[in-house]
């Protein structure tokens, strides 16, 4: 999961570093609160050029727990004993 940390570095209001950038208010909030489903390249550029800082200051990486889990899942799967009542007769 890719999650925007912009709360953790901006020293200047939303509102300053939106027209610092000339990124829409709105989009500068729902990065400020995670809440965006996308950002671009250019806007994360502009961000950093703002802020003086570098991408790994504002957007952090941890591995998805859902592929973690399916990862789990398949191999209890294909671990599974076979079943004792093929081999009776």
């Amino acid at each position: 999961m890719i999650k925007i940390t912009l709360s953790r570095k901006l020293r200047v209001t939303q509102s300053e570093l939106a027209a610092a950038t000339g990124i829409r208010s709105n989009t500068i909030n729902d990065l400020y609160h995670n809440l965006a489903g996308r950002v671009s390249i250019e806007q994360l550029d502009k961000i950093c050029e703002a802020l003086n800082c570098n991408l790994n200051e504002i957007v952090e990486f941890s591995p998805n727990k859902i592929v973690l889990l399916l990862d789990v899942k398949a191999k209890a799967i294909t671990e599974r004993p076979a079943n004792k009542s093929q081999g009776a007769l």
